[in-house]
């Protein structure tokens, strides 16, 4: 995204919102199931295989929902920021 892209707050539309998976798109994706949800709503790391690889953060998925933003550390994904209600 631009400069060119961005809205004034006091005009802001419904139609201006973007996606949050489109914002994070060029980042490492890892799906979750429905413990790792429930741990990640709650801070807790999770284990995972992107966590062995990963040198940058990674988003957290459960289907089309953004969850978190994770860091891989030590063999774990750390929730970093959680975007997700419980």
């Amino acid at each position: 995204f631009t400069l060119a892209d961005a809205v004034d707050a006091h005009a802001l539309a419904p139609a201006d919102l973007r996606d949050a998976a489109v914002l994070v798109a060029d980042l490492p994706r890892r799906e979750l199931d429905a413990a790792e949800r429930e741990a990640v709503l709650h801070g807790r790391p999770i284990p995972g295989d992107h966590a062995q690889r990963a040198t940058r953060n990674v988003v957290l998925f459960a289907g089309r929902e953004l969850i978190a933003v994770a860091e891989p550390v030590g063999g774990v994904l750390k929730p970093r920021v959680v975007i997700a209600e419980p």
